[in-house]
């Protein structure tokens, strides 16, 4: 995206984002399952359960591995939402 894009051009294309992760149930939010409109699903909030380890380094390599995993299914949503909305061939792209 061009550094020199109006705020309001990245608030319009943000909040686009916003409504098209939410009308495909793309965030990761255990309310998405709940069929309710009314349910504020804006988020991806879904969180690891209680557990239980032998030791801290265990326990963080287990919630590493989780938020990595997050990570990298947003960043794969994003993609395919610039993807869609974009009208030219990426430069990366080209001759591949």
């Amino acid at each position: 995206m061009n550094v020199l894009v109006k705020p309001s051009i990245i608030i319009l294309i943000h909040k686009k984002y916003r409504e098209w992760c939410w009308n495909n149930g793309l965030y990761l939010n255990p309310l998405n399952d709940l069929q309710a409109d009314d349910i504020n699903r804006y988020d991806d909030n879904l969180l690891l359960p209680s557990l239980l380890f032998q030791s801290d380094k265990d326990l963080n390599k287990y919630i590493s591995m989780f938020n990595q995993i997050k990570q990298e299914y947003v960043y794969a949503v994003i993609s395919v939402f610039n993807s869609i909305e974009s009208d030219s061939v990426h430069y990366a792209d080209e001759n591949v």
